[in-house]
C-alpha cells in the first residue's frame, strides 16, 4: 500500500515538473551557410510552451554580416500575435525587440496559450551581406529589452526560458577544432586528439 502511494506521489511530482518546465526558444536551422546576397530565414521554434500569457525579449545579430528583411509565418494559434509586437527600428544596429501578451491581465487571466513542442512561433528573414567567411549569431538576449516570460498561475513572475541561438555563415561554415580530454599524474606524457571539422580549402590558420 505504501509503495503504491509513493509511486502515485512520484508520478504527480513528475507531472507537476513537466507542467512547470521553462519554455525553450530555438532557432531552426541552428546553422546556415549562405552566399552573399542570399535570403536566409530562421524559424523560432518552441518547447514546453504551456499556458503562456506574455513574452518579452531582444533578438541580436551582427548587422555587418546580415541585414534584417522581414518577420513572417506568425503562428495563428497565438492569441493577439501580430507584427505590431515587433520593434524593428533598431534593426540597422542588429537589434529587434519582441513584446507580446495574450491580452489578459496576468493576475486575472483565465487561460494562456499552449503550443505543441517544435511548433513555429514566427520566422525571421535576413539578407546575407557580409564578405566570404563572415558569420554571426542570431540570439535571444536581454539587450536592450530584458527577457521575460510568464504563464497562468505564475502571479506575473518571470518563469525564465532556455535559448538555443542560430548561426549564419557567409560562404563557408566556420572551422571547428575539438580537443579531447585526458588524465595523468605528475611526469606522465598525456596525448590529446585534435579533431577538425569544416577543414575545406584552407590556406593557413
Amino acid at each position: 500500500m505504501k509503495r503504491t502511494t509513493l509511486l502515485f506521489l512520484f508520478v504527480l511530482v513528475l507531472g507537476a515538473l513537466k507542467v512547470a518546465a521553462q519554455p525553450t526558444f530555438s532557432f531552426s536551422p541552428q546553422q546556415v551557410v549562405a552566399d552573399e546576397g542570399e535570403l536566409v530565414c530562421l524559424d523560432l521554434r518552441v518547447e514546453d510552451f504551456t499556458d503562456i500569457l506574455g513574452i518579452r525579449f531582444s533578438i541580436n545579430f551582427d548587422p555587418g554580416v546580415v541585414m534584417y528583411q522581414s518577420i513572417q509565418n506568425l503562428n495563428p494559434n497565438v492569441t493577439g500575435l501580430d507584427l505590431a509586437d515587433f520593434d524593428t527600428n533598431q534593426s540597422g544596429m542588429g537589434i529587434i525587440t519582441f513584446d507580446w501578451s495574450n491580452g489578459q491581465p496576468c493576475m486575472g487571466a483565465i487561460s494562456g496559450v499552449t503550443l505543441p513542442d517544435d511548433e513555429i512561433l514566427f520566422t525571421i528573414c535576413f539578407l546575407a551581406t557580409g564578405e566570404y567567411g563572415n558569420h554571426t549569431w542570431v540570439d535571444i538576449t536581454d539587450d536592450p529589452v530584458e527577457g521575460y516570460v510568464t504563464r497562468l498561475n505564475a502571479n506575473c513572475n518571470d518563469i525564465g526560458e532556455f535559448i538555443e541561438p542560430g548561426y549564419i555563415s557567409v560562404g563557408t561554415p566556420p572551422l571547428q577544432v575539438n580537443i579531447s580530454s585526458g588524465d595523468g599524474f605528475n611526469g606522465d606524457v598525456v596525448c590529446l586528439d585534435f579533431d577538425i571539422e569544416n577543414f575545406d580549402s584552407i590556406l593557413s590558420f
